[in-house]
């Protein structure tokens, strides 16, 4: 079962409690907790429901506004077991057995062109000195979304995928993947990654995943098309541009053109 949040306004903690409703978000009741987002999604399958103790009942999804909170909620009832589907921006929430995994599909229209995927993975329950999840991928060679799936020795590392990423906090692992449409299936009309998640530990940890892709233009971009000024002899006026401080767009800016007129 998949619930996905599409928050409007305000800010909320939201969780998931099994069978009871929990007095509040502090609650032992409490089983996940989504990761805070504008767009987020909690998934439970049928062998995490098992090993909650409830694999049936009744599920609370439960929200603690801080401010004025609005969102649309929408559930989806389906055999997700290890897989999901994500969607550009959104963090996605998910329970790991230990030494489990799960993985996603992502795919976005964009895919068409050059571009850099960005993969954060976290693990939400960590205690000091445990590593974040690890990520691997590879790009599916269906020419269909729906054909696409990740086999667990793929997930695991062992088969046809790459490892990627570095660990940026303690909790947090993000990847940079650069996307060439050169790599999609020949003669498809859509390109799809499949991105696993392993949890390091021997516990149960939850986990949450966030695909975002930055992708070039294919048309010139003129960021200031006439800047007309007087400047006195010995004068200067100053306009920067600093790539290096933004990631994205150093990954796709490819020439800058400089013209003065006098």
């Amino acid at each position: 079962m998949r619930w996905d949040i599409q928050g409007f306004s305000g800010l909320a903690d939201v969780y998931l409690s099994p069978r009871l409703e929990p007095s509040g978000p502090t609650s032992d009741r409490v089983r996940i907790r989504a990761k805070p987002g504008p767009v987020r999604s909690i998934i439970v399958s049928a062998p995490d429901r098992k090993a909650l103790g409830y694999p049936t009942g009744t599920y609370y999804l439960c929200f603690f506004a801080f401010t004025p909170f609005s969102a649309q909620v929408s559930t989806t009832e389906e055999k997700l077991n290890k897989r999901a589907d994500a969607y550009d921006g959104e963090v996605i929430t998910q329970r790991a057995a230990g030494a489990g995994l799960w993985y996603a599909r992502y795919t976005n229209s964009a895919l068409l062109g050059k571009g850099r995927i960005k993969v954060t993975a976290e693990g939400l329950d960590l205690t000091s000195g445990q590593d974040p999840p690890l990520i691997y991928y590879r790009v599916c060679g269906e020419p269909e979304y729906e054909g696409c799936a990740m086999s667990v020795e793929e997930a695991r590392g062992e088969l046809n995928t790459t490892l990627v990423g570095e660990a940026t906090s303690e909790t947090v692992r993000t990847a940079y993947i650069d996307h060439d449409p050169k790599d999609c299936p020949k003669g498809a009309n859509s390109c799809t990654y499949l991105i696993s998640v392993n949890n390091q530990h021997p516990e149960i940890r939850i986990i949450s995943l966030a695909v975002e892709g930055f992708f070039e233009k294919t048309s010139e971009v003129k960021l200031d098309k006439d800047y007309q000024n007087i400047i006195g002899q010995g004068k200067y006026f100053r306009y920067v541009i600093n790539p290096v401080r933004n990631l994205e767009f150093q990954n796709h800016i490819k020439k800058l053109t400089i013209t003065l007129k006098s």
